[in-house]
């Protein structure tokens, strides 16, 4: 109920807004999709800093039966909302440091909250990038109790290096601080692009959790309008995979039905005459006399 109302005040807020331009950064949205849900988001800009805000409200009982939305426990997720920044600091010669903070908060039907706060730094340069994430998930219970968990990862990337036949590298670490200090993956990954659009990418992983290791072996080639993908995997374990796929490309996916009030907004507002327009009769609509 609270989620339903939160929607219904925002979409007052939006149809009291004088001029489409600004519903454009406010908005209701609802998807008509397997998994119902209602969408109202805002956002908001003040130089280099943007700050953004979500709430997802499931319509009712409509998402009991699908797996999606769902925790471990099959417990339906009821509504989720968040509130994030970004922003970029210029290093001069092309750096760049990207930057942001967000909270969100996540409640389930049997009354577990979830509230997550995740905080994100990286640096950009030429041929070189950083991002580090870094999360702290408290976890309160229906009867009140709390849980506390906090994890990183980061991810070190270099681009066209002569000296590692160029593409992109990537190196990737997660780990957990709390309840117990543990790295809990690592990885590294790299793609090389060829001519007439074929590609060939390599993948390491250890998760030391799990005392297991694995590299995978992948390979695309168009051949003439298919694209043949080949795929080679095999862990410590001893398991092997190969994989085949030959696929057609049909253009882009076609993008979700969706209804919005931004865009019924603007759109009732480009057909309302404004002061200062003339009618189809080439009459100014209202007069002074």
């Amino acid at each position: 109920m609270r989620g339903l109302v939160l929607l219904c005040l925002i979409a007052a807020w939006c149809l009291a807004l004088p001029d489409s331009g600004h519903a454009e950064d406010l908005d209701l949205v609802l998807f008509p999709s397997e998994q119902p849900f209602g969408e109202a988001g805002a956002g908001f800009a003040f130089g280099s800093v943007a700050l953004t805000a979500r709430h997802i409200e499931y319509l009712g009982y409509l998402n009991r039966s699908q797996d999606d939305g769902q925790n471990d426990e099959g417990d339906p997720l009821v509504r989720s909302s968040r509130f994030g920044g970004t922003s970029r600091l210029d290093l001069g010669a092309g750096g760049q440091l990207p930057v942001g903070l967000s909270v969100a908060l996540d409640e389930w039907e049997s009354g577990q909250r979830d509230l997550r706060m995740t905080a994100k730094s990286g640096l950009r340069l030429d041929r070189l990038s950083a991002d580090h994430r870094f999360t702290v998930t408290t976890r309160f219970s229906e009867q009140g109790a709390e849980e506390r968990q906090s994890a990183g990862r980061l991810a070190l990337g270099l681009a066209g290096l002569p000296g590692l036949g160029g593409g992109r590298q990537q190196g990737i670490v997660e780990y957990d601080v709390a309840p117990l200090p543990q790295i809990t993956l690592l990885g590294m990954n790299a793609e090389w692009l060829f001519d007439e659009g074929s590609a060939a990418q390599v993948a390491l992983t250890h998760r030391p959790l799990d005392r297991v290791s694995e590299g995978r072996l992948g390979f695309r080639q168009p051949l003439g309008p298919f694209e043949l993908t080949s795929d080679l995997s095999a862990d410590s374990d001893g398991a092997c995979a190969i994989g085949f796929a030959l696929a057609l490309p049909l253009g882009p996916e076609p993008e979700p039905v969706s209804w919005s009030l931004a865009e019924l907004i603007g759109s009732l507002q480009d057909d309302r005459p404004a002061a200062g327009w003339t009618t189809p009769g080439g009459e100014a609509p209202f007069s002074a006399n």
